[in-house]
């Protein structure tokens, strides 16, 4: 699929998002390890806009053990997700634990958003809307997702950098 942007700042006397992130396919959020000296369990990144944004994409989720915030700023800033496909054909992402954090005065949730054994946050300040046929899932939809082992049959194990190993 393709990823476009289209728009810059407000157009004066509109409702329209003046951002538009379009994909005819999918829209993956990826996280980047800082560079530090302490470890991190997650990959953090943050997408941050003044203006309101809408996202197009047959389904939009994170990558895996990446911690991904969507912010847009202003008391009437806008975050509007639709599908550029069929919901219902959309297929679970080989992502895992990841999670994705939504944050707008109003949200609009028309599409498939997805954390297959991770988490969906939708904060809106003023409005949260999820229409009829929209996705939000953290299912894994039935998949055997290849990601990390099992130990004693209790714990669930992910081999980071180094030393470091996160436990579910």
């Amino acid at each position: 699929g393709t990823v476009a942007l289209q728009g810059v700042g407000a157009t004066p006397g509109t409702t329209e998002p003046p951002v538009n992130l379009i994909s005819s396919g999918d829209i993956r959020a990826i996280g980047t390890r800082l560079a530090s000296n302490e470890p991190s369990l997650a990959l953090p990144g943050k997408f941050i806009s003044p203006a309101s944004i809408a996202l197009q994409a047959a389904q939009i989720y994170p990558a895996t053990l990446t911690d991904f915030e969507l912010v847009v700023g202003g008391p009437e800033g806008r975050i509007v997700v639709t599908p550029s496909g069929n919901p219902a054909e959309t297929i679970t992402p080989l992502s895992v634990g990841g999670s994705l954090k939504l944050t707008a005065s109003h949200i609009e949730q028309a599409g498939v958003l997805r954390a297959p054994f991770g988490e969906l946050r939708l904060a809106a300040e003023k409005s949260l809307t999820l229409t009829r046929g929209s996705v939000t899932s953290t299912s894994s939809a039935g998949l055997t997702l290849p990601f990390g082992r099992t130990e004693f049959g209790t714990d669930w194990l992910y081999k980071l950098d180094g030393n470091l190993t996160r436990v579910f």
